[in-house]
């Protein structure tokens, strides 16, 4: 049990992931355990901020950078123009844990993912708990709240984000048919359901078992 394998130094971190430049914020509230590898709350930010893993990804914290390992994960030639290859830390994202990066409240660290849009999370401790005693559903991770949509895949970082908000928000602007073509639905960029985001994020970790 993943519980028992962290021992009497588990806990419980209350953390808020804030897109970097967006203006106004993108953030998401999250409820994690001190045991999840780097590599877990990777997949966890691709998932509460509906990214498709389809680019390079990075950690850095007080004692440096921490990389995915070598050979995994996807590999494209414009992260590489900006970032190359992977494993350029001393650490990997395996072999580290949240509760190593956030151990007391106010402690943070980033997330770096794709290298051309370069989106840049804050991952900042709100409060920090014991675990021991907790309900076993406290164990799951768990999204607590958010603001606003996050922005798709490949659309030019945060200031392309910008620009494509003002678009979807003028049914009457020349590129708006071409982009809600492009995207596949509407966005409505004040929009975020934290408590339906919840409910896929819980079916999906129970199918992980954690």
């Amino acid at each position: 049990h993943r519980r028992a394998a962290a021992g009497a130094d588990a806990r419980l971190i209350t953390l808020r992931a804030t897109l970097q430049g967006s203006k106004p914020k993108v953030w998401r509230d999250l409820r994690v355990p001190s045991f999840l590898s780097l590599d877990e709350i990777h997949v966890l930010l691709q998932f509460v901020f509906q990214w498709q893993n389809a680019h390079l990804h990075q950690f850095r914290t007080r004692q440096g950078t921490v990389d995915p390992p070598s050979g995994s994960g996807p590999s494209f030639a414009v992260d590489s123009m900006f970032f190359g290859g992977s494993s350029r830390g001393s650490r990997v994202t395996t072999a580290v844990t949240v509760g190593e990066c956030l151990q007391i409240q106010g402690d943070a660290f980033s997330y770096l993912y794709d290298f051309g849009d370069n989106w840049d999370l804050e991952l900042k401790a709100r409060r920090v708990d014991v675990l021991e005693g907790a309900a076993e559903d406290a164990h799951r991770p768990t999204v607590l709240g958010g603001e606003r949509a996050s922005p798709p895949e490949d659309c030019g970082g945060v200031w392309g984000y910008e620009d494509l908000c003002a678009i979807m928000a003028d049914p009457k602007h020349p590129d708006h048919d071409e982009r809600v073509e492009w995207l596949g639905y509407v966005l409505t960029p004040t929009v975020f359901d934290a408590v339906a985001m919840n409910t896929r994020m819980q079916a999906a970790v129970r199918a992980q078992r954690w």
